[in-house]
């Protein structure tokens, strides 16, 4: 009776797991680096503000060298500029004396949700 409740047990918690999982997958999610978070950020904030607003430090120039051509972001005459980069968007902000003096909004053309879009950001080979 014992080994037959672990059983039950142990099958009950899978098929939890695997539910939890297959929500996971197919509930959409959203980038906290969007257009609406853009518009948040407010010249004079200090890129440890804009990191907290969008969930974390930007991202390296290598990354967006590695996106999809049609998603490349080129900003000249910026002195240092830090990339963020999201499912439906590049922000790029530029510092000086620790405070934003300017941003940028670049929509991605090749934004992808639901599963697919998900699997593919998950395993980028």
């Amino acid at each position: 009776m014992a080994r037959r409740r672990r059983f039950l047990l142990g099958v009950v918690a899978l098929v939890g797991l695997m539910t939890a999982l297959v929500a996971w997958l197919l509930l959409p999610t959203r980038s906290r680096v969007n257009p609406e978070n853009f518009a948040r950020i407010q010249m004079g904030m200090t890129e440890a503000e804009v990191a907290e607003l969008l969930g974390g430090p930007p991202d390296q120039w290598e990354d967006v060298a590695r996106l999809p051509e049609e998603d490349r972001v080129v900003v000249a005459g910026w002195d240092e500029p830090r990339p963020w980069i999201g499912d439906e968007c590049v922000l790029v902000v530029r510092f000086f004396d620790s405070q934003v003096t300017d941003k940028e909004l670049h929509m991605r053309g090749t934004a992808e949700d639901g599963l697919l879009g998900r699997l593919r950001r998950l395993f980028p080979w």
